[in-house]
């Protein structure tokens, strides 16, 4: 009968604040990268039902929120880079999480919902936030004359065989149309504010 090896408690990977081992090798979970020691967030965006022991750990610990200077917590808690949200003012919290989705919409059903709390726009965002915006839409319009092309093609496709197009939209395609569909959510809601 072969003996079993006797793994190590940890692995050495430990945080620097509290000096919690971070890896547990007799449940092979194994840390890898950073360590923060985060103290939770009561501003973070979070999936209903979930809950997390504070203080906790994570891997990137965020600024404050650039418009309340509550703090964004980490990426334990509040996710990706590029989907930190700031609950208390509706604000994206980083500048790749509002190159990516965007100012929040201010339509009367969105407010409403929000409990009359409106979403800052594009103009009242800082500088490096709306340079990335910037850059998201440059990139974003090299693939327009693309773009187009498929959006014709695909239409084509629907007049002579139905079934077929629908196999055509690819997630290629569905990416494509997002991209393009966030510039024009943006005039959307330009004009929606412009309406309240």
């Amino acid at each position: 009968m072969a003996r079993r090896k006797d793994l190590p408690r940890t692995t050495g990977t430990t945080c620097p604040d509290c000096g919690q081992g971070m890896d547990d090798a007799t449940s092979r979970v194994f840390w890898s990268g950073t360590v923060v020691h985060c103290h939770g967030s009561s501003t973070a965006f979070r999936a209903p039902g979930r809950v997390l022991e504070n203080p906790h750990h994570g891997h990137v610990l965020y600024a404050e929120c650039w418009k309340c200077r509550g703090s964004l917590g980490c990426d334990t808690c509040n996710g990706p880079l590029d989907d930190v949200l700031c609950t208390k003012c509706v604000a994206w919290g980083t500048p790749e999480a509002f190159a990516a989705h965007g100012a929040c919409e201010n339509s009367p059903e969105m407010v409403r919902r929000r409990g009359g709390r409106r979403a800052p726009q594009y103009a009242n965002y800082p500088v490096q936030f709306r340079q990335a915006w910037n850059a998201q839409m440059e990139r974003d319009n090299e693939h327009a004359p693309a773009f187009a092309a498929m959006y014709e093609q695909y239409r084509r496709a629907l007049e002579v065989n139905p079934a077929g197009a629908r196999q055509m939209a690819s997630a290629h395609l569905r990416k494509a149309i997002g991209k393009i569909g966030r510039s024009v959510m943006d005039d959307v809601n330009d004009a929606n504010e412009d309406a309240v």
